[in-house]
């Protein structure tokens, strides 16, 4: 076999993701279970990512180097052509890391149900379940004002 170079489309394969919105600014108004898939979806791309990164960069930043770490004079210019490609897609996944890191931060912060696998799920801060309630509650304050209120947003005096 000629190593990692029968592999290297997996590079440019892409990666089938929630979309968009469900991982915006509507995130936190999904179902606690549609959360935590995305969340889980999002971990599992970071964790793919860092694998093919870890995989390819040896040969992405050593192109002419062989297995046995000496110079591999058989190099021709189509593999060294080959090489600045993978050079390139590997770039490519360290920005698709970064990009997917941060949406993970923002997921798992929200859904409080997700724990990486192979950890126990840690218990939701009571401080976190009374903020949320008393967050719940002014919101239901809120709307039982508004309903008095005209389409201007002025309250109503009868």
């Amino acid at each position: 076999g000629q190593g990692l170079s029968e592999v290297d489309a997996l590079l440019g394969c892409p990666l089938l993701l929630p979309s968009e919105s469900s991982v915006g600014d509507d995130f936190q108004h999904l179902p606690p279970a549609k959360q935590w898939t995305a969340t889980a979806s999002i971990f599992f791309a970071t964790c793919w990512c860092r694998e093919l990164i870890n995989a390819f960069i040896f040969s992405a930043a050593f192109p002419v180097i062989g297995v046995e770490g000496k110079v591999n004079p058989s190099a021709d210019e189509s593999q060294i052509c080959n090489q600045e490609d993978i050079r390139n897609k590997v770039v490519g996944r360290i920005r698709t890391l970064v990009e997917l890191e941060e949406e993970l931060r923002f997921t798992a912060s929200k859904c409080f149900d997700f724990s990486p696998p192979g950890l126990a799920p840690l218990p939701t801060p009571k401080e976190l379940i009374d903020s949320q309630s008393n967050a719940d509650t002014l919101i239901g304050e809120h709307d039982s004002e508004t309903q008095g209120r005209d389409s201007m947003g002025v309250l109503s005096v009868i």
